[in-house]
């Protein structure tokens, strides 16, 4: 017994320390500031690896992901800005907004780089449709195997 009101002290304490768990923090649930874009489900498919001695990030792209390569989609997502400026081409789309304190970042297989053909105001902290030609790079070391290119925002 004595044992439980140990435990039972430390939970309270730990609780009382680090607060309430994130999803509790959410109260909409797990489903704010995440898009629930078809094409993320499709790209959490693509296996994603790492190994030494770069530790660069490897993707196993699947086949009907390959056969999409080259052709126009549209695909909402949250734009992550690349540096400070306010208008421009080329940022990332994420499945998850990165204005969330409560997701972790995305992983390599929730981020699309995209190259607009005219540059346009973030709307940071929004979700966004963007459209363009999809397309796969392997560039491991910054973790990006999808891009859309030649862009605009929908």
């Amino acid at each position: 017994m004595n044992a439980n009101r140990t435990l039972a002290a430390a939970v309270s304490a730990a609780m009382l320390l680090f607060g309430p768990a994130p999803a509790a923090a959410h109260g909409d649930g797990d489903h704010v500031d995440r898009s629930d874009d078809p094409h993320w489900a499709l790209f959490e498919t693509v296996a994603i690896s790492q190994a030494p001695p770069d530790y660069r990030y490897h993707a196993a792209i699947p086949a009907r992901i390959e056969a999409i390569a080259g052709q126009e989609m549209t695909i909402s997502g949250y734009a992550v800005s690349l540096g400070q400026e306010a208008v421009t081409d080329h940022f990332l789309l994420s499945r998850y907004s990165p204005e969330c304190p409560y997701h972790a970042a995305s992983r390599p297989n929730e981020m699309v780089e995209v190259r607009l053909a005219n540059p346009v105001r973030l709307p940071l902290g929004r979700e966004i449709r963007i459209t363009g030609r999809f397309g796969l790079q392997q560039n491991g070391y910054a973790g990006l195997f999808f891009r859309l290119d030649g862009g605009a925002q929908s």
